[in-house]
């Protein structure tokens, strides 16, 4: 896979944040294993397939700082996203569905990545997917815990 030109990369970036806004505004049932794979994949991706991302990290000392950056960027629109979207329980299910905000946040989301990486190579740090995968991992984990606090999720599983 690490042999795809980078605009197949960027086909399949978009094809794929379309099809995750589509599920978003649609009605969806999920269950705490759901919640919580969006962020492993999210996470596991840059690990697993980004093998310059350690070498990136510490060949900048503005490195690290523009990743946090970016983990802030993607909680921060995955909290306000997941304001957008209605939210109850169903027994253990977890049922939401988004909106026209939903789609908005993901707008926002884009754009403000697209700064830090702006931001990143004006400053001459080499980014590359790794960092857009922890970002929204980030956003899919705020995202999901906010979702499944706001439903009541979370004091189900304390009470277990």
């Amino acid at each position: 896979m690490n042999n795809l030109p980078s605009y197949a990369y960027a086909i399949l970036g978009v094809v794929l944040i379309a099809f995750v806004i589509v599920r978003q505004v649609s009605e969806r049932r999920m269950t705490i294993g759901k919640l919580a794979i969006m962020p492993i994949v999210f996470v596991a991706l840059p690990l697993l397939q980004d093998h310059d991302l350690g070498h990136r990290l510490v060949s900048s000392p503005l490195a690290i700082p523009l990743l946090l950056l970016g983990l802030l960027v993607g909680a921060g629109t995955g909290w306000l996203r997941a304001m957008t979207m209605s939210v109850r329980l169903e027994g253990s299910t977890l049922i939401t569905k988004g909106s026209w905000k939903t789609v908005g946040t993901w707008v926002a989301l884009i754009g403000l990545r697209l700064g830090v990486a702006g931001l990143a190579y004006l400053l001459g740090v080499k980014e590359g997917m790794g960092e857009a995968l922890f970002c929204a991992a980030a956003s899919f984990g705020v995202q999901n815990l906010v979702l499944a606090y706001r439903a009541g999720l979370l004091s189900l599983l304390k009470a277990a």
